[in-house]
């Protein structure tokens, strides 16, 4: 969260503090947490940023990791700096393929053991939405052939499954069981007030930019 309020505010002028704190972040997220043993990003490390338990060398949170690593690739956006933005595509997409359901589609939140394989396996809508964002970057600067494969795939699953206009409800579930299944009271009990609204909107923006480009990638990184 301290990177992409730290890239938000250094799009608007320059600051050494704030330039400074983005670093900091980023050497966290790529270097620190990442585990060049199974190139997943641990979600809890010491102080020290060490693994003194082997519970904390297992344990990959999927789902944040996907969330920070689209916010690196806004950093990297904002940058112009293609080496990173290549360097957080790699690491997202292989989050995304890891925590991929083969079985019944969606994106698995939490893999608490790595060498176990033990995960939660329910399912989130704020995860897929993240995944949405990320590979929506993706595509806006790149084309990138895999993050249209990815978003159609994601996209069209999460329309299948999360929306609950088709029983009467205008909101959409905000977490169930593995295949989604829905119970009656969830589209009574919240509106999701941070990561629905976000994903939308960085998305709305993201379509409109392409659209004014004709289709067209950025064209930042050539």
């Amino acid at each position: 969260m301290l990177l992409s309020m730290c890239t938000n505010m250094l799009e608007a002028r320059p600051d050494p503090e704030l330039q400074a704190l983005a670093d900091r972040s980023l050497d966290a997220i790529l270097v620190r947490h990442y585990n060049k043993d199974f190139d997943l990003i641990n979600e809890v490390l010491d102080h020290d940023f060490g693994r003194s338990e082997p519970r904390l060398a297992e344990f990959v949170y999927t789902g944040h990791a996907i969330e920070t690593l689209w916010m690196v690739l806004y950093e990297a956006v904002r940058r112009r700096d293609k080496a990173l933005f290549d360097r957080a595509a790699a690491v997202f997409k292989r989050h995304c393929e890891v925590a991929w359901d083969d079985v019944y589609g969606g994106l698995f939140r939490s893999l608490n053991d790595v060498d176990k394989n033990v995960w939660f396996v329910d399912k989130v809508a704020w995860l897929q939405q993240e995944g949405l964002i990320g590979s929506m970057c993706l595509i806006e600067h790149t084309g990138d052939p895999w993050a249209r494969d990815f978003f159609g795939k994601l996209h069209a699953w999460v329309m299948d499954k999360f929306p609950l206009k088709k029983y009467g409800y205008p909101l959409w579930i905000d977490g169930a069981d593995r295949k989604v299944t829905f119970n009656k009271g969830d589209g009574t009990r919240r509106a999701e007030n941070f990561h629905y609204p976000r994903y939308l909107m960085l998305n709305l923006l993201a379509f409109d930019r392409m659209i004014k480009r004709g289709g067209k990638t950025s064209g930042i990184f050539v």
